[in-house]
């Protein structure tokens, strides 16, 4: 896993430095990133129900993330609200 801090909220994926493969923006709410791949965790292969055997090959995770740098700390009866938002070209 990898923590992108003050990661903005709007980046792309590429592929070979010019094809974009999706684009992902996040309200600024969130201001850090996570990227990881999920190969630990149980999830590959027969480990774990969620891809085939090489299915970790080709893929990625990107969640938005509040680090403790930038916790959020609500009071009662308040609301703190985050989204996401994925465009695959």
């Amino acid at each position: 896993d990898r923590i992108y801090l003050d990661s903005g909220d709007d980046y792309k994926f590429a592929e070979d430095g010019d094809k974009i493969l999706y684009q992902i923006t996040h309200s600024p709410s969130w201001t850090d990133t996570t990227v990881y791949n999920p190969w630990l965790g149980d999830k590959q292969g027969e480990k774990g129900p969620d891809f085939d055997d090489d299915g970790y090959m080709y893929t990625i995770c990107c969640e938005p993330t509040l680090s403790a740098k930038s916790a959020v700390t609500l009071a009662p009866g308040s609301s703190w609200s985050g989204s996401q938002e994925f465009v695959v070209p």
